[in-house]
């Protein structure tokens, strides 16, 4: 990426997604489960724009990877030991795996390897990312952003030209101009939105999955 100042728009977002205002940070619910041997794991996840930015351009277009902070949550007695993961876009329906791109980090951003062990009743959070396809205009400003950005820095500049991080046009209205502290952000009822889902494996064989949105929209499986 070309080297750019350090960009600081510092929204708090409020979101309107059609009829539906969230305030705050969403929160998704998501509990799929294939069980074997009494393991069973929950998951919370929520949206998070703090995170480094991790991007790569793909001809005019580019991939970008987004956020969650996901509490994985052992409901069982036993012992679990997840040994492998993978991101995947499931947005059309059917999962597209894309290589290059980190999945599961500690809360800084940081590298982590496996097994991650859960006793039983344990829980931890860790920042997990799926990657997605994002258009032209939104691959342009990231690459003006310098090595060491955040995807922060990326919503600011798009916001900026009425977008979201993955090319929805969006209405912005900032509350408090002088400090740009808080804004109301619009989408439209034909808004793109991006599903991922991470599928994690046992040492015993089980496999477990959550799945999450953008725009981070409420929703229960």
């Amino acid at each position: 990426m070309a080297k750019h100042p350090r960009l600081h728009f510092g929204l708090s977002t409020v979101m309107a997604v059609a009829a539906l205002v969230l305030s705050g940070i969403s929160l998704v619910f998501t509990w799929k489960t294939y069980d074997r041997s009494n393991e069973s794991l929950g998951f919370i996840a929520r949206s998070t724009y703090e995170c480094p930015l991790e991007f790569q351009k793909a001809d005019s277009d580019g991939i970008l990877s987004l956020c969650w902070f996901v509490t994985i949550t052992n409901r069982s007695e036993t012992r679990t030991s997840i040994i492998e993961y993978q991101a995947f876009d499931v947005s059309n329906g059917q999962p597209v795996y894309r290589s290059g791109f980190p999945v599961i980090e500690n809360e800084k951003g940081g590298r982590i390897t496996t097994p991650i062990v859960l006793d039983g009743g344990d829980a931890r959070t860790y920042l997990m990312r799926v990657p997605f396809s994002v258009p032209s205009e939104v691959a342009s400003l990231a690459e003006t952003l310098p090595q060491v950005a955040t995807l922060h820095q990326l919503q600011s500049v798009a916001l900026k030209s009425n977008l979201d991080v993955i090319g929805n046009k969006v209405s912005v209205r900032i509350y408090d101009p002088q400090e740009e502290r808080q804004a109301i952000i619009s989408w439209p009822s034909d808004m793109r939105v991006d599903l991922g889902e991470i599928r994690l494996w046992t040492g015993r064989g089980s496999m477990f999955s959550t799945q999450m949105s953008f725009p981070p929209i409420f929703h229960v499986d």
